[in-house]
């Protein structure tokens, strides 16, 4: 198997990793834990009428944390992924991705955090990858002020650092008191550089010259738990550049103790944002509206029904969905109707899901959907879903997940395309957990 020349950077990581770690752990305090993932997905594709492929996609995970470098408060982390196609017919090179790799001083007896590398940046209005630095501090218990500067890590797998044009920055303050309350605002601004296009795009015709995707959001938050296991949020984000409102959201949900029922109300709008040059940006797009209220009813002690309805406004037009169920014990039933703008379908769906022993548990699910490709279809197309799955932990560090599906459908086009009759899909996962210091060998 031929592997991408790609790969060195990501061995070169993977194995300083692992030698830091093996160096450190005879020191007093110093710990190295995290967990490894193998899965393998099968499926089958039908590019035409008369051929089908099979295809293999292999995808790897290792997490990496490495505490007490010299002090207990210095600690090493580490994420990364890869994958490949191993099918003959889509046969490609290993393609992996550093998602993080940062140094991390906490303080917790001080309240304060610093971090520097790739990682990821969850703070108010930023959803960001990050090459560059993160510091928050915590005041006591009134308020929490976070920071982060950089530039925007490459969206392929290669591991090198952007330039300025790429750049990301930032910060949240989020105040904790009164205890049952937490508001926060938060400000971000985020530049990519456009991908260029050498030939003209399949789809448009043409090389499109696309401008770079700039954003400088502002935005709040809140959440108030004004009685025990009910709650209210709201959040909102502006983006100045656009002068447009990019979300604003909300839900209500209330699950009083003792009672037999839980309701959820949400709203949320949403303006469309594309990144990376996405094949999406050459079509017409607009903001979109949903409504949403989901509802519980425990009616014995083992028998619990449930239903939801959703409203969705988009370009003018707009669209409902429906849905109700129940379940007792291992199985449950639910059947959703769409309609509108959103498609138009009916689909019923069963499921068994049941805990044999500690170290074993098996999984089952069939569904059956009626729906139409387009407005006025003479007959509607049938699908059908048959799903057979189970996991097996043998040891506490270590767990296997396997899960076959076979779909059946027929399909109504115009032009007539005989499409997919049968599909078989399969997958399987291995995840081991490790934690080795402090004279421990155990599951993390």
């Amino acid at each position: 198997m031929k592997l991408s020349a790609r790969i060195p950077p990501l061995a070169v990581v993977a194995l300083t990793v692992v030698v830091a770690a093996f160096a450190a752990l005879p020191a007093r305090g110093q710990t190295f834990h995290g967990r490894l993932t193998t899965s393998f997905y099968r499926y089958d594709r039908a590019p035409t009428d008369s051929t089908d492929h099979d295809y293999v996609r292999a995808h790897a995970l290792g997490i990496f944390h490495l505490e007490g470098l010299a002090d207990r408060r210095l600690s090493l982390h580490t994420y990364l992924n890869g994958q490949q196609d191993l099918a003959t017919v889509n046969h490609d090179e290993f393609d992996y991705r550093v998602a993080n790799l940062y140094a991390q001083w906490k303080d917790r007896a001080e309240g304060y955090e610093i971090r520097g590398g790739r990682m990821r940046i969850f703070a108010g209005v930023a959803n960001v990858a990050l090459d560059g630095g993160y510091g928050s501090y915590r005041f006591r218990d009134l308020a929490t002020l976070e920071a982060f500067v950089g530039v925007q890590a490459p969206l392929t797998g290669a591991f090198k650092v952007a330039d300025w044009d790429n750049s990301a920055y930032g910060g949240r303050l989020t105040f904790h008191t009164p205890a049952d309350l937490t508001t926060a605002v938060s400000f971000a601004r985020q530049n990519r550089e456009p991908f260029t296009y050498d030939d003209p795009g399949e789809f448009t015709g043409r090389e499109l010259q696309l401008p770079a995707d700039q954003e400088e959001l502002y935005g709040a938050n809140a959440s108030w738990r004004f009685e025990p296991g009910s709650t209210v949020y709201g959040r909102v984000e502006w983006d100045r550049l656009q002068s447009r409102l990019k979300y604003a959201g909300g839900a209500l949900n209330m699950a009083r103790p003792g009672e037999r029922w839980s309701t959820d109300l949400e709203y949320f709008h949403r303006a469309p944002s594309l990144y990376a040059n996405s094949l999406l940006s050459v079509f017409d797009q607009g903001d979109i509206d949903e409504i949403g209220v989901r509802a519980s009813y425990l009616v014995t002690h083992t028998v619990r029904a449930f239903g939801n309805v959703n409203l969705t406004y988009l370009n003018g037009d707009s669209g409902q969905r429906f849905g109700v169920g129940a379940g007792q014990g291992p199985w449950s039933v639910s059947y959703t109707h769409r309609m509108g703008y959103t498609g138009d379908s009916d689909a019923v769906i069963g499921s068994y899901q049941r805990e044999i022993t500690e170290e074993a548990g098996i999984r089952a699910q069939i569904g059956y959907t009626s729906y139409e490709l387009y407005a006025d279809q003479d007959e509607r197309n049938d699908s059908f879903v048959l799903g057979l799955g189970g996991e097996l932990r043998p040891l506490r560090t270590l767990a296997f997940d396997l899960e076959i599906q076979n779909l059946s459908q027929e399909l109504s086009t115009q032009p007539g395309f005989a499409g997919y009759e049968h599909d078989w899909r399969g997958h399987v996962r291995i995840t081991y957990w490790f934690f080795t210091g402090r004279g421990l060998t155990e599951v993390f």
